[in-house]
């Protein structure tokens, strides 16, 4: 069954799409036991001069052995690699969405992210 945790960034408190910051985006406690299976994303202004860079840290630690990003002038999300013994998930577990890089020349603006997840 699908269990999909959708995170946004980079927008005003109106959802204009702003310039996104290194940090962090947003918590959460998962409510039940599952497996994350990948994800997908948007970015409405994509970052130019280096690629923006998500992170989604489970009890602190990254799920990815390689992060997806949003590449130089592109909207689509390029997925990650889940690292295979941080795909499970159990209910009390945190999660937190963050970007760890921005773009060097022009930063993205207006992320959206679902990460899918099954139960």
């Amino acid at each position: 069954m699908p269990y999909d945790i959708a995170f946004a960034g980079g927008y005003d408190v109106a959802m204009v799409p702003i310039n996104v910051i290194v940090g962090t985006y947003g918590e959460l406690v998962m409510s039940r036991a599952g497996d994350f299976v990948g994800e997908a994303g948007y970015i409405d202004t994509a970052p130019t001069g280096s690629t923006l860079i998500l992170d989604i840290l489970k009890n602190g630690s990254s799920i990815y052995s390689t992060k997806p990003i949003f590449a130089i002038g592109q909207n689509s999300l390029t997925p990650g690699i889940l690292n295979a013994g941080a795909a499970a998930f159990v209910s009390g577990d945190r999660l937190t969405f963050k970007t760890t890089q921005i773009g060097s020349s022009t930063a993205g603006q207006g992320i959206r992210f679902t990460l899918n997840g099954k139960v």
